[in-house]
Order: structure tokens, then sequence, then C-alpha cells
């Protein structure tokens, strides 16, 4: 978790059934589950209350805070291990099969206060580190430099495709 994350209550609140949902569906696995919402959902696979559920992701990116197994943290010190991208970059992890599933919340249960904890990124830098094209093509060329030296690339590419190709077949965090 970041150190500006705030819990909603309704965080608390569900902390026991969040507990018995990495327990039951996690444990053993390369999972992560993120107590926020995502850009995208592949299946609903359990219901929380009423009104928030837990769904499948591939997207996974952009987190603030979230729940990660032994054998999903095992993988990731393998895989980044010279660091390669941020540590929030789930997506990359799953197509490398580093991570075998990524579960998302369909209501946003933690939030960043900037107000109060103003971020020190790019402090006492002239330079202001922004999203562009070019930072994103880097970020996509250090990935598949990655998944092609990875024992399985064959598997990993598949997986990368079928992903690919399911951000235009799943449901969007709109519809959710």
């Amino acid at each position: 978790m970041k150190d500006d994350i705030f819990f909603d209550q309704k965080f608390v609140d569900l902390l026991p059934k969040l507990e018995k949902f990495v327990r039951e569906q996690m444990l053993h696995k390369a999972a992560v589950l993120f107590p926020t919402t995502q850009f995208q959902y592949t299946e609903q696979v359990a219901s929380l209350t009423q009104n928030i559920s837990v769904w499948q992701t591939e997207y996974g990116i952009g987190t603030s805070a979230y729940f990660l197994t032994l054998e999903g943290a095992r993988n990731l010190l393998q895989v980044q291990t010279l660091v390669r991208w941020e540590i929030d970059a789930w997506k990359f992890y799953y197509y490398l099969g580093a991570i075998n599933d990524i579960y998302a919340l369909s209501e946003e249960l933690t939030y960043v206060r900037d107000e109060i904890f103003a971020s020190t990124i790019d402090s006492g830098s002239t330079r202001k580190r922004k999203n562009t094209p070019l930072r994103s093509l880097r970020r996509h060329a250090r990935f598949l430099q990655c998944m092609l030296a990875q024992p399985n690339a064959a598997n990993c590419f598949s997986r990368y495709l079928k992903s690919r190709f399911n951000r235009f077949t799943t449901r969007s965090a709109e519809h959710v």
C-alpha cells in the first residue's frame, strides 16, 4: 500500500470477506487482488455484498493498494531482478506468467488524499516525467525483451496476444 492512501469505511467493513476470498480463491496461487476498480474486467468471480463484487481482469495497472500472495511475490522478484518497470505494471507480470490471476473490485475502496500528502515524485528534478508515446514504447520494448528471455516465451507471447485481443471483448468498468 502506498503511504498516501485512505480506506473507505466499506473497505474496513469488507476486510473479513476480502480475507476469506484471498484464503479460498488465491491461496497457493500467484495472484493479486486490488481493493480498487480497473479499466476492464473479464468475468465476475465472487459477490462480497449486494453492490460490491470481485472481478477477474487482465489489465491491472495503476493501483495504490493490493493483496499479493507469497507465490506471486516470489515470481515478481524473479521477473523484476533487475528492475525493468514500475511495480504496479501488473499486466506485464500477467503476460509473463508471473501472476496468473488478477482480481479487482467493482467499487473503489481506497483513495489518494493528494491535498494532505503532496507528491515528492520529480522533486529536485527539472525534467517532469510524463506518460508520452515514446515512454510507453520504451516500457513496452523492455517488456518484450524480458518476455523473449523467458524459458516459456511461447506461452508468454500467446497469453500476451490473447489478452490484447480480450481488450476488445471484455466489459469496461462503466458496464459493471
